[in-house]
Parts: structure tokens; C-alpha cells; sequence
């Protein structure tokens, strides 16, 4: 009877040891893969100082691809003309002939002042050329007929002249009451109301071309070097028929404030944009045919500096070395980085909140089972 009791116990010590198995193997598959893989180093090699001490985190090798150097930014759409018409006298608005978005053709009127004293300026001037005229014909007949000396003719022909220049004189002024589209182009804002008295120089509307669009943006200098030498430029969110614009000019000189260049563009006819608005462009201004890129995440910032956690081997095994970098063009989810790495270095890609420089390391996941 007690071997069978014995027996039955150590069956029991057995089935007890298999379960604790299974629970184990079950409790680690559900494990994060960085708990997972340092409770199973623990176990494999017996908990070593090295390997409990290490930071679990995933290892990215640097990558090897062609990086195109490319600029994208907001550009503003402009007219080739665009003027404030100003009033060249001083008046009472009697009439505004023209409003806001209104289309206009070169020498369309624009505003008409209160121009009845003009007016009568004018039909008095015609009047008194019509009187010198009859004058002069009357002393042209009797020169003729040997009754009017010739110093009268000519006192008759200047008194005319006079006239004439007087109703022209008239005439001006009364156009000046009048103000005139300069050239073609579309009303942005009226800026006077029927009533209204202007001085000279005040503003009266704002006119701009509508079939000749450009495009302004600037460019920071160290980029705008590489830029000035582009022929063309993608719009990105243009509208369909205006994918493209032509560079006209670049300002020589940069604005010290702002380290940047100022670039005009013009965009093809018949693009379907309005002045004031906003478009993007861009340009690919050269290309790195072997340019070193590692995953965006493993890049971190801070101020104007960044950095990676190169992986170091030592005899110690594998410490994370914080390297200052300089990063270039950003494509899709990796980060083109211009200094600061070579060729066969990994860089830590996930876990770098975890680890300080010098620290301890070891990849995580399937690359540590491999």
C-alpha cells in the first residue's frame, strides 16, 4: 500500500513539474518581445551580469540609396502688373463706375469726379474758339478785299491759337475729373464711395493683371544656391492644365534677417488662379546616387543639434555611442543623413527613450534570435 502511495505522489511531482512547463512557455508568448527576450537570456545562460544589465532595443543597419536634393514651399500667386490707382486732384466722388472683381478694359473709367465747373469751363472755351474763329474769318475776308491791314489777320490768327489752347487746357481738366483703367486688368479693391472727397494721392482702387500670373516664395540661402540654377518648377497643388511654372528671376542679394532669396516664377496661360492666393512647389535642385539613410525614429533633436545611437561593438559587447549627425532630404519613413555615419554602421531604431550614451545594449526581437 505505501508503494502505491508513493507512487502515486511522485506521479503527481512529475504532472506538477510538465505544468509548470507549459504555464511558463504559455505566460512567455504573451510577453512583450523586449520582456520576453531578456527573461529568456536570463534563463539560457543563467542570468550573466552582462546580459541582465543590457537595454533590449531594435538595431536598423544604415541603407545604401540614391537621395534627391529637392526643395518644397509655399508660393504666393501674384499679377505681373498690379498698381493703386491714386487721384490726381482734389474732389467730391460722383460716380464709382467699377467694383470689386469687376474686369476692365485699358482706359475704362474707373470714378467720375463732380466736374460741373469743369464742364462749363469747357463749353465756355469751345464758345470763345468759335468767337476767334469768326473773327478770324472775318478779318481774312477783308485782307482780302484790301480793307484789313495784315497786323489784324495775325492779331485774329493768335487770338485763335490762343482759344484753341485755352479749350484744350478746359478739356484736360475736365478728363482729370475722370479716372482711367491704365491697362487691362481685374479690380481687387474699391476703395472710395459715391460722395466721398479724395486729395491727391489718396487711393482710389486697386487693379491687377489677370493673363499674366506669377509666382513669389523665398528660399533659405543655403538652399537657394542649389535653386537658382533650376529652369522649372512642379506645382504641387495646382489645378489641373498648371503642373508647371517657368523661373523668371532670383534676387541677387539675400535679406540678412531672414537668411533667405527671394525667387519669381511664371505660371503657364490659362491656369486658373487668382491673385492672393497660396500654392505649393517644388523642384529637385540634385541628386546622391549612394547617400547613407536610416529610419526617421532613430534621429532625435535637440535645439539645433541631431543624433543618432550608433551601435558600438566593444569587448564588453555592443554600447550605444550618441553620434551628432547631419540630416539631409526626409523620404517616406527614412531620413537621409549627410555626416555622421558610414556605410555597415547600425543605429538604434526603437528604444532610444531607454538608453543613455555608453549604455549597455542588445537587439530585441527576432534580430536577437538571429
Amino acid at each position: 500500500m505505501k508503494r502505491i502511495v508513493a507512487a502515486a505522489a511522485a506521479a503527481l511531482v512529475l504532472a506538477a513539474v510538465a505544468a509548470c512547463f507549459v504555464y511558463w512557455d504559455t505566460v512567455r508568448s504573451w510577453l512583450p518581445q523586449e520582456v520576453a527576450a531578456v527573461l529568456g537570456a536570463e534563463t539560457e545562460d543563467g542570468g550573466g551580469e552582462r546580459d541582465r544589465s543590457a537595454v533590449a532595443v531594435r538595431l536598423a543597419p544604415v541603407e545604401l540609396a540614391t537621395a534627391l536634393d529637392r526643395f518644397e514651399t509655399s508660393a504666393e500667386v501674384t499679377a505681373a502688373e498690379a498698381v493703386e490707382i491714386t487721384s490726381e486732384v482734389a474732389g467730391r466722388v460722383e460716380t464709382v463706375l467699377v467694383e470689386d472683381g469687376q474686369r476692365l478694359e485699358k482706359g475704362a473709367p474707373v470714378i467720375r469726379f463732380d466736374d460741373a465747373s469743369e464742364q462749363a469751363a469747357v463749353n465756355a472755351a469751345r464758345a470763345a474758339l468759335a468767337e476767334a474763329e469768326a473773327a478770324l474769318g472775318r478779318s481774312q475776308f477783308l485782307f482780302e478785299k484790301g480793307v484789313a491791314t495784315e497786323a489784324r489777320l495775325e492779331t485774329d490768327r493768335a487770338a485763335r491759337s490762343t482759344a484753341r489752347a485755352e479749350l484744350e487746357a478746359a478739356q484736360a481738366r475736365l478728363e482729370d475729373r475722370r479716372v482711367r483703367a491704365p491697362f487691362a486688368g481685374e479690380v481687387g479693391f474699391v476703395a472710395v464711395d459715391e460722395g466721398a472727397y479724395l486729395s491727391p494721392g489718396q487711393e482710389i482702387v486697386r487693379l491687377k493683371t489677370t493673363d499674366d500670373l506669377r509666382l513669389r516664395f523665398d528660399l533659405p540661402l543655403e538652399v537657394a544656391e542649389q535653386a537658382a540654377g533650376i529652369g522649372a518648377l512642379r506645382l504641387v497643388s495646382g489645378p489641373e492644365g498648371c503642373r508647371q511654372a517657368r523661373l523668371l528671376t532670383v534676387s541677387p542679394l539675400g535679406d540678412p534677417t531672414s537668411r533667405t532669396r527671394r525667387f519669381e516664377a511664371a505660371l503657364p496661360d490659362g491656369c486658373d488662379l487668382t491673385p492672393g492666393a497660396f500654392i505649393t512647389v517644388a523642384a529637385v535642385t540634385g541628386r546622391c546616387p549612394e547617400a547613407v539613410f536610416v529610419p526617421h525614429k532613430a534621429v532625435e533633436r535637440r535645439g539645433f543639434e541631431s543624433f543618432v545611437f550608433r551601435a558600438e561593438e566593444t569587448d564588453a559587447g555592443l554600447k550605444a555611442r550618441r553620434t551628432l549627425v547631419k540630416t539631409g532630404v526626409l523620404t517616406g519613413r527614412r531620413i537621409e543623413i549627410r555626416e555622421g555615419l558610414d556605410e555597415g554602421d547600425r543605429v538604434v531604431a526603437e528604444g532610444l527613450q531607454k538608453i543613455e550614451d555608453g549604455a549597455a545594449i542588445r537587439p530585441a526581437g527576432e534580430e536577437a534570435r538571429r
